[in-house]
């Protein structure tokens, strides 16, 4: 239903299988070109590389079959390297014991992460030869046992025609535990034929052969894998704010592997966020000296700048990210943003709108358009754009604000109070939603068009966002003393404005004392503030 197309079976299988044949593959995971690993983008981008070649859009069960042409063309175009291949991958199902590619579970006992692991000292390698003779036992000696072949047979099949993982593989592990246990039980009965238990031996030899054979080779190196190990240990603790082990994990990342652009990219992140942000931009300046290919360096580089101020500079690297790369949305909308703040407001439109024709969903790209649709004076544009945001993201506060404001400079003063009620229900009890609460009271206090004004409304959702954001706020103050102003009880919002001027002054709030001083006046003459008069 939510594709339009009858899938009756469906996990992306044309692109899965691509990221174990294509002409780079080595038997395990190789990311496909154009194609990010993370499972939240790889549908998305699967879909630009197919639009990028082909002229046009495809729907999802073209794009599937046209990464299963792509695998099965790689098969044919290079027969000697498929076969390789196949055998490479049936070597990892048979030996494999420390690569993974979502968790590396050798490296995590060794820094003990997984200190229970050491409980399971045998690897599902060291049992599998002898548990393929023990299969061969079981269904010489009975058909009953042909499911378990099966469920041997699955799990193998799986990798072959995709590639190892030690997730693939786990399912056999059961089966591989008791069929290797058969095996040996039945080497030592006594009416046990000569041939089976030279059979039993000659796997207890191979495994000590195969096990010998990859250290002797380094096939398998826990080492090896090092640096995206580190790189994600590092991610796990920026996850959970821990910056500091966050650069020391990239930084060893980088020590094993000095070329990893990632890691550079993550390393500085994790400086910015410990406020180091000069440290970050060598990071990365470094990055773009040496490997000046990186799109994701010079997305990274521009962020940093823009951080900094220095909008032209940011710039100019996400257009060079662009030119590198310009599948990613992110880009353009970071671009949007640094022209936005150079007042290029035109020219930041057509970034933004760039970077929805590549993700529409997208609230916050859409919450920029808005505002540098407003800023350039296209205000219809700029509403919807606002309402689109709202659609995407209800809980988005800025937008309610953004919009209720232009929809009060058009004279919809009903609308805008609208959407600040709705903005109310919607956003989460923060500062964004006693903004929205006290721009609802100055709303019902000082709107020119008397239908919509309310003063007794407004009193109460003055002291309300007082209550939540705090009685030391001049903004709010000074939000109350216009509603007690429009309910008539004058001597109350002099004496608010009076402590709301204070407030204001010993922030040095110079330009809100000098507008509270202005409302003041009004008060003290027994009028009320309305915007506009």
């Amino acid at each position: 239903r939510a594709t339009g197309e009858f899938i009756p079976i469906s996990a992306q299988a044309g692109i899965t299988l691509y990221h174990g044949n294509s002409a780079d593959a080595t038997g395990v995971y190789e990311p496909a070109e154009g194609v990010i690993s993370q499972k939240a983008g790889l549908g998305f981008y699967t879909r630009k590389v197919f639009e990028k070649e082909k002229g046009r859009p495809g729907s999802w069960s073209e794009i599937d079959a046209f990464y299963l042409r792509k695998s099965i063309d790689a098969w044919f175009d290079d027969p000697v390297h498929t076969v390789v291949l196949f055998a490479r991958k049936f070597y990892w199902f048979l030996t494999g014991v420390n690569y993974g590619d979502v968790y590396l579970s050798t490296l995590e006992v060794e820094d003990g992460y997984l200190g229970r692991l050491r409980l399971t000292p045998l690897h599902t390698a060291w049992l599998l030869p002898t548990a393929l003779v023990g299969l061969a036992w079981l269904v010489r000696r009975s058909r009953r046992h042909f499911p378990e072949v099966v469920l041997f047979a699955l799990p193998l099949i799986v990798v072959m025609i995709f590639w190892y993982s030690p997730r693939y593989r786990m399912p056999v592990v059961p089966v591989v535990a008791v069929a290797a246990a058969v095996a040996l039980c039945g080497a030592v009965g006594r009416r046990t034929a000569l041939g089976w238990r030279l059979a039993v031996a000659g796997a207890l030899l191979t495994t000590v052969g195969l096990v010998a054979a990859n250290r002797w080779t380094g096939f398998d190196n826990p080492r090896s894998y090092r640096s995206m190990y580190e790189f994600g240990c590092g991610r796990a603790w920026a996850d959970q704010g821990d910056y500091q082990q966050a650069i020391e994990c990239m930084r060893r990342a980088l020590q094993a592997r000095p070329n990893f652009v990632a890691a550079w990219v993550d390393l500085a992140d994790a400086y910015h966020a410990t406020g180091r942000p000069e440290l970050a931009k060598a990071c990365l300046t470094r990055v773009v000296e040496n490997w000046p290919d990186s799109a994701e360096a010079h997305d990274a580089l521009g962020i940093q700048l823009a951080e900094q101020g220095q909008y032209a500079e940011a710039a100019a690297e996400f257009r060079k990210a662009i030119e590198l790369d310009p599948i990613p949305a992110e880009a353009y909308a970071n671009l949007g943003n640094a022209l936005a703040r150079q007042g290029l407001f035109e020219q930041a439109i057509e970034q933004y709108e760039n970077a929805l024709s590549i993700n529409p969903d997208s609230a916050d790209t859409w919450y920029n358009l808005a505002c540098a649709l407003a800023e350039f004076g296209h205000v219809e544009r700029s509403q919807q754009a606002f309402q689109k945001t709202i659609a995407i993201r209800p809980s988005y506060g800025p937008a309610y604000q953004r919009l209720a404001n232009l929809l009060s400079q058009s004279k919809r003063f009903a609308e805008a109070a609208a959407v600040l009620r709705r903005g109310i229900d919607e956003v989460e009890e923060t500062t964004e939603h006693t903004l929205i609460v006290n721009d609802l009271a100055w709303l019902l206090a000082t709107c020119p068009d008397p239908r919509v004004r309310n003063g007794a409304a407004a009193i109460r959702l003055a002291n309300d966002a007082i209550n939540a954001g705090g009685k030391e706020d001049g903004n709010l103050l000074d939000t109350l003393a216009a509603a007690y102003a429009e309910a008539g009880e004058f001597d109350r919002a002099v004496r608010t404005a009076s402590r709301a001027k204070a407030v204001a002054a010993a922030k040095g709030e110079q330009a809100l004392v000098e507008q509270i001083e202005s409302r003041l006046t009004l008060y003290q003459s027994k009028q009320a503030y309305h915007e506009g008069n």
